[in-house]
């Protein structure tokens, strides 16, 4: 973050604007010209993109003038058939446009759901822009113009914070036509968090950047409080940023001594406030839940952890990135508890009171040194895998704008490769010059990571491209300053150093010196402090389950026409005999262990469960190498159940699926005879050498 060539006049006021007005008006055109962008590419996207459009009921009513109620759609098949478009590969919804006529005078309505309570911001928007263009699908292209501009216009401001001019103006319309936000930009519910946040970042720099008057600093505050209360309104992953901001304006403040604090401390009060009164609707009127213990649990699944890079041998926290799957894990950790009442259902205050107490004796308490990894990775992927490949956005035909994406990706196959080394540069030269920023923005990119990880889909982390571009933006301004001193003619010899002084050189080495280790030691030392404390916690899990007492099942072989075999047992198969016979929610759970003989090659092995669609289908895969003469038992969890709102939906557990050839490997398939004695349910898989080997997750790629 730096200023403005230090030399360099700023023009009168009669000749040309200054560089703040500039600002001003180019991130005005860039919002005119990237919603023009946005609404032109979802106009022509060729597709219709699913967003949820059947919970936009209380969008409609609201738009009739009937006020933000969910309609029972039963009563009203013209709704119904509006708001369950078809999804098409290459044609917009068959049903684009709905009249407030065709609305019953009477109509029943029905409890706002979790996901209407908890996603006011989007719904009141939607209802805000049909009440003044008519009620259709192809009228929200307003609404996607306005997010994308306001998006561009936020990340020109960023750049500015970094770069010249010119360079940010580059960097801007590499931003504008990124494949990656435009794929993300008709998927409204991922994608409109995107301006709010960015503009928390931009506000959160340019107070950090340098010292300002009372006026500036609590607009600062104020504003960033109220894009990332705006922001919880539509996804509320968003209101992690709360801590994080509040963390860098509390520590980071640009100005010391006593005065600072009260300042530092008003901004942080105004933050809170304007947060509070912009995420007021979702936090309190239209409390919803499901989202705490939820979204971490589906972040532990195998799809996430590929993603993040980490990995562990032993065990595996969760299998498959389903809320299905987070459903069943409750539910068995609330019959734990003692739990009497029948299947919890998802977005009651019940379940949420199961997982906050599942998310803090099991998941933070067992697994703080994996969440912090997982932070460290999510940087790392921030950095280095958020670019699209070369090709060209979806629906774009047009000859020229394919070679404008074509030139996109060269330019981002030079500048955005292996960025992880170019943001490190970006850092240790801006420590070089200030050594609060540098830190600062280490936090911060730790903590972008670290939020992200908790269920790291590109849907969650796209906004974040720009980090990746501005470290580059950032290095090049520098190189550009450094070649325009190399270039000036006639400056005239600088003063005699004092010997006994530092000079800059050196003083920005020690800089430089100083970030690195507190960078180094900031990451390391509590990782490896997690590490050990984490590792006690895990050893005593996985000690309890080798300790369990078990019972050996009868089994029978199924032969598949695949060439697999299933081998199950009767007294598996009651349970889901039990789940077919049932009208009302039922789920019932038991904790097995698969013993396999010694091979010299990986058996694969597949839990089959059956589900009546592909989102409650638990079915997962590993493999099982045991080395030398040892046997290698497999502890894992499977679940039975009819779910609350599902109708006749149900999940079983089938058996173990081995192949034909390798049918002799799997010994024996046991039940443990009180899963209850332990609170934490995961896989794991304990070879005779188990306690030897990691009990913590680490870096794969």
């Amino acid at each position: 973050m730096t200023e403005e060539h230090a030399g360099q006049t700023e023009p009168s006021a009669g000749a040309q604007p200054g560089p703040f007005r500039f600002d001003l008006k180019a991130a005005l055109i860039f919002f005119v010209t990237g919603a023009c962008a946005g609404m032109v590419y979802i106009s022509s996207w060729g597709s219709t993109a699913d967003f949820l459009q059947h919970e936009f009921g209380p969008s409609v009513m609201m738009a009739c003038g009937r006020g933000y109620v969910n309609p029972d759609l039963s009563a009203a098949p013209v709704l119904r058939d509006f708001l369950t478009p078809e999804m098409h590969t290459n044609a917009p919804p068959v049903i684009d446009v709905f009249s407030c006529a065709d609305l019953p005078q009477d109509i029943a309505t029905l409890p706002l759901t979790g996901f209407q309570r908890r996603t006011f911001h989007m719904f009141f928007t939607a209802g805000l822009v049909w009440w003044a263009l008519g009620v259709s699908w192809s009228a929200l292209a307003v609404l996607f113009g306005a997010l994308y501009g306001g998006a561009v216009a936020a990340v020109y401001g960023l750049f500015r914070l970094a770069m010249h001019r010119g360079l940010a103006i580059f960097f801007t319309l590499l931003f504008l036509l990124s494949p990656l936000q435009l794929h993300y930009l008709p998927r409204l519910r991922d994608f409109a968090k995107a301006p709010f946040l960015l503009l928390a970042l931009l506000l959160l720099g340019t107070l950090l950047k340098k010292p300002r008057g009372w006026p500036a600093a609590l607009l600062c505050g104020a504003g960033s409080g109220a894009a990332v209360g705006l922001a919880t309104g539509f996804r509320a992953e968003a209101i992690l940023y709360v801590g994080v901001m509040l963390l860098l304006y509390l520590v980071f403040f640009p100005e010391w001594g006593w005065r600072s604090y009260l300042k530092r401390g008003m901004v942080a009060i105004a933050f809170v406030v304007f947060f509070a009164a912009c995420s007021w609707p979702v936090l309190v009127k239209f409390k919803g839940y499901g989202e705490r213990c939820h979204p971490f649990l589906m972040g532990f699944a195998e799809l996430y952890d590929a993603k993040l890079g980490v990995g562990n041998k032993v065990y595996q926290v969760s299998r498959k990135s389903l809320d299905i799957e987070a459903l069943a894990v409750l539910n068995a950790h609330y019959l734990y508890l003692g739990g009497e009442d029948g299947p919890l259902a998802y977005e009651t205050p019940e379940y949420e009171a199961v997982g906050d107490d599942y998310l803090f004796t099991n998941i933070l308490r067992v697994f703080p040194a994996d969440l912090l990894l997982r932070g460290f990775a999510g940087a790392l992927r921030i950095m280095d895998e958020l670019h699209e490949p070369a090709v060209l956005p979806r629906g774009i035909t047009n000859a020229l704008l394919d070679k404008v994406f074509h030139g996109w990706a060269a330019a981002a196959e030079l500048l955005l490769t292996h960025t992880r080394y170019v943001v490190l540069a970006a850092l240790c030269l801006l420590a070089a010059h200030n050594l609060r920023l540098a830190l600062a923005a280490g936090v911060l990119l730790i903590a972008l990571g670290g939020m992200a990880s908790v269920q790291f889909a590109t849907r969650h982390t796209f906004h974040l491209e720009f980090v990746s571009m501005w470290a580059c933006g950032f290095l090049l301004a520098r190189a550009l300053d450094g070649g325009g001193m190399l270039l000036r003619r006639g400056k005239p010899d600088p003063p005699p150093r004092d010997p006994a002084k530092r000079g800059p050189v050196a003083a920005a080495l020690v800089r430089v010196g100083v970030f690195l280790l507190l960078l180094a030691s900031g990451t390391l030392l509590p990782l490896w402090g997690l590490r050990w404390y984490q590792t006690g916690q895990v050893r005593e899990v996985l000690e309890g389950y080798a300790q369990s007492e078990v019972e050996a099942l009868p089994l029978t072989r199924n032969w598949k026409a695949d060439g697999t075999l299933l081998l199950s047992s009767p007294a598996l198969a009651a349970y889901g005999e039990s789940v077919a016979a049932a009208e009302a929610p039922w789920f019932q759970y038991a904790f097995l262990v698969a013993e396999f003989a010694p091979g010299t090659e990986a058996l694969g092995v597949v839990a089959r469960y059956s589900g009546d669609a592909p989102d409650r289908d638990l079915t997962w895969k590993t493999f099982i190498q045991a080395k030398g003469e040892e046997t290698v038992r497999l502890f894992f969890p499977v679940f039975y159940g009819r779910w609350p709102g599902t109708g006749a939906a149900w999940t079983t557990f089938e058996g173990l699926e081995v192949p034909a050839g390798r049918a002799s490997a799997l010994l024996s398939i046991s039940r443990v005879r009180d899963p209850g004695a332990h609170g934490l349910l995961m896989t794991a898989t304990l070879g005779a050498q188990w306690s030897s080997e990691p009990l913590y997750q680490y870096i794969q790629r």
